[in-house]
């Protein structure tokens, strides 16, 4: 007889994350939802509230080099769509967690934080 164990990886990087994002140059806005569809393929997408109240959708691609997070996602709503920003976290993947999160809009003084948890 032979067993068979198969180990399940508890807390992949692909999968759905919500969380919190703050702008920096709009502290005034407090905490808004984030959320990141991080897909096995290399695509992103994430969805957020913005510090004027409106949704805003965006899509690109991301990397994972140890525990280094990168994407570089696109606006797809108007009035921003084109606009490009780049994301960095640090995958802790023992807690399920993008932390130190950081965003910055490409060709802008546009910056903030993050933090998400894997949900999915």
């Amino acid at each position: 007889i032979r067993d068979t164990i198969l180990l399940h990886d508890l807390n992949p990087i692909v999968g759905l994350w919500i969380g919190t994002f703050i702008a920096n140059n709009e502290p005034e806005a407090g905490t808004l939802y984030y959320s990141a569809d991080i897909r096995a393929n290399g695509s992103i997408l994430t969805h957020n509230l913005g510090a004027d109240g409106n949704t805003y959708y965006n899509e690109g691609t991301w990397t994972l080099t140890g525990t280094a997070f990168s994407a570089t996602i696109t606006c797809t709503t108007v009035p921003y769509v084109g606009v490009v920003e780049k994301l960095t976290a640090i995958y802790e993947k023992e807690n399920g967690i993008l932390s130190s999160g950081t965003l910055e809009t490409v060709g802008a003084n546009a910056t903030g934080t993050f933090s998400l948890s894997r949900i999915n």
